[in-house]
């Protein structure tokens, strides 16, 4: 039987409205980041699941301070992600349409 944990993590990348917590899980890779949950702070509910692995980004231990590994601008969330080249971030804006958050680029 195979014994699951996890560690769930505030980030610092908040929006007004949003925030955004994370799941560290330990797999037979290491501990990985499969979701990021994103909260509505009036009402404390869940309103969306990001995966931040999807677009190419390996998330997760980008920054030192695991924290820092989503920041916000105040209009748009950008997921940092691993790379041993260039810098690589997923962004995401609110679509107040929808009230969910859509990948705007990946660079």
């Amino acid at each position: 039987m195979e014994v699951l944990r996890y560690w769930i993590f505030h980030f610092g990348g908040q929006t007004k409205q949003h925030g955004f917590i994370g799941l560290y899980e330990a797999s037979a890779d290491g501990i990985v980041i499969n979701k990021v949950n994103v909260i509505d702070k009036k009402s404390g509910k869940l309103i969306q699941v990001i995966n931040p692995q999807m677009n190419g980004c390996e998330f997760g231990s980008y920054m030192t301070s695991i924290f820092q590994n989503i920041e916000s601008d105040g209009s748009q969330i950008r997921l940092n992600c691993y790379s041993t080249g260039p810098d690589v971030s997923v962004n995401y804006k609110l679509n107040t349409q929808t009230s969910r958050y859509d990948v705007v680029t990946e660079r």
